[in-house]
């Protein structure tokens, strides 16, 4: 059995190198050590000295954790490392990281710190450059008003698709499942003031959550809201509970002075998940819709919204149901079957077309609690594991009037234990006219679908195999192997994985205490 592997890996690493060097350039750089207590939370960016990631090392007893500054150069190899420890005042107060960019050719970090002297939480940019020596003095891009330390609340962060404009989205602390209200700052690149605004939901306080916002080119700010129909939000709700909720997005136009509320509603719609992606003309969005259950997909919905419009009633443009063709292909699911409808999808990222369409990307993924008790069944659980899945992508393909031009699968079944999903998942590259996935896949099953009788299940990352699939314009897809895990003793994070330029992503792989960067270029 282990020669077979072998010779297949050795066949698969050969058929990479024959067939798809003139579309592939991968460039490993040398193995490294990951230091302990610590952990990559992103690949920040690249220039064209080399590559930027940001690392959090937790600390120990003597020293609190802190971020850590990594910079590679063009052939992926460590050129220094930069603790980040920005302090400020004259009792040199230690700051509390958030989150780093790259804006042009300088990395922009952000902090927060509680000044308890005057009851504020405040956000600080700070610059480094490429030497990773900070520059310049830093700002105050956001200030928050609170009544303790107990009461500060989250920071979340978001650029415009062209980088011109930064939000800060501020949620105040939840007073027993009230929210407050939010606050909104809107920066320029170098970030100077734009715009800023407290605002309070006109719904019961308590059962209003934000969801996700957007800003685009124009510093307008689009928030959505999960609601149920009683105008209270919908936590968690239980597997096969009924629909009965709705989103509704609010725009913050002309600086923030005009906000309108959009409901999405379509006669007796129920939309199950939504991503928004600002574009220059507003912003665009994506969502599924069930006419059975809260976490099913019987097709999808798709609307866009311009700042310069005045409707503020439902905006839904289109709503296209799946072709039973499209879910018979989901013949491992006895209830897609039954119910014509696909279960447990959520949407990960939308590319937007052109000519105003948009492409969904959406991945199977759920979660199982195994409990393991005593023989008898009485007395406390012994064991509690659990299962994650992250099974079958999904591509959509829709026309500018919400229309289903394609739709296409790209079947992939991946189950780990107690990981939380750690190698699984996929990268996604937008290069041209293509759109390439990149997953951890079991071995077998880049075997022609001849020869292939069934999807083999992923379940050890240590002997997969990292796998690349194209999808052409008309959703078409070929599959290829990358490399294996042994063949460069390490496997593929994808979701740290980052495309850095339009012909090139940045990939990450870990195996035990070891890792590396690799750089993939499509030629």
């Amino acid at each position: 059995m282990k020669i077979r592997l072998f010779f297949l890996m050795l066949t698969c690493s050969c058929f990479c190198m024959t067939t798809y060097a003139q579309k592939l350039n991968i460039q490993w750089g040398k193995k490294h050590r990951v230091p302990t207590q610590a952990s990559l939370q992103k690949v920040i960016g690249a220039t064209g000295k080399g590559v930027y990631a940001l690392r959090y090392n937790g600390g120990d007893l003597l020293e609190r954790g802190f971020h850590e500054l990594e910079a590679y150069s063009t052939d992926m190899n460590l050129q220094f490392v930069k603790k980040i420890d920005p302090q400020i005042g004259k009792k040199r107060a230690r700051l509390i990281g958030e989150d780093a960019f790259l804006v042009g050719n300088r990395i922009l970090f952000l902090s927060s710190y509680f000044h308890s002297d005057i009851d504020e939480q405040r956000v600080y940019a700070h610059w480094i450059n490429e030497q990773g020596k900070f520059e310049g003095k830093h700002k105050i891009v956001s200030s928050i008003k609170t009544k303790t330390r107990l009461d500060v609340g989250d920071f979340y962060f978001d650029f415009s698709p062209d980088s011109s404009y930064m939000v800060i989205l501020y949620k105040d602390f939840l007073h027993k499942g009230r929210m407050e209200s939010i606050h909104l700052s809107v920066v320029d690149r170098d970030m100077n003031k734009v715009w800023s605004k407290k605002y309070n939901m006109p719904y019961k306080k308590e059962r209003v959550d934000p969801h996700a916002f957007v800003v685009d080119e124009a510093a307008n700010v689009y928030l959505t809201a999960k609601l149920d129909h009683k105008d209270g939000i919908l936590f968690d709700p239980p597997f096969n509970a009924q629909p009965d909720y709705f989103f509704t997005i609010f725009s913050f136009f002309n600086s923030g002075k005009n906000v309108k509320e959009y409901r999405l509603t379509n006669d007796d719609t129920f939309i199950t998940d939504l991503f928004i992606k600002a574009s220059k003309e507003g912003v665009s969005g994506a969502g599924f819709y069930t006419e059975r259950r809260v976490f099913n997909a019987k097709g999808t919905v798709f609307f866009r919204i311009n700042p310069d419009t005045d409707n503020t009633q439902a905006v839904v443009t289109g709503k296209s149901p799946f072709d039973l063709r499209f879910i018979r292909q989901f013949e491992d699911d006895i209830k897609v079957k039954r119910q014509g409808e696909l279960n447990n999808f959520k949407i990960a990222d939308l590319v937007l077309r052109g000519d105003g369409g948009v492409v969904v990307i959406a991945e199977q993924q759920y979660v199982q609690e195994q409990v393991a008790g005593p023989p008898s069944g009485r007395g406390r659980p012994v064991h509690i594991s659990y299962d994650y899945h992250f099974h079958d992508v999904i591509l959509i393909n829709l026309n500018p009037d919400g229309a289903i031009a394609w739709a296409t699968k790209v079947p992939k079944r991946q189950i780990t234990v107690d990981d939380e999903g750690f190698y699984s998942s996929v990268a996604l590259a937008v290069v041209r006219d293509k759109l390439y996935l990149i997953y951890n896949d079991h071995i077998k099953n880049l075997l022609s679908e001849k020869k292939r009788k069934r999807k083999r299940t992923m379940t050890n990352p240590f002997r997969s195999i990292t796998t690349i699939t194209a999808v052409d314009l008309s959703g078409n897809s070929k599959q290829f192997p990358m490399f294996s895990g042994n063949e460069i003793r390490t496997i593929t994070r994808p979701l740290l994985c980052k495309q850095v330029s339009k012909n090139e992503i940045i990939i990450y792989g870990e195996k035990h205490r070891d890792y590396k960067f690799g750089r993939v270029v499509f030629q």
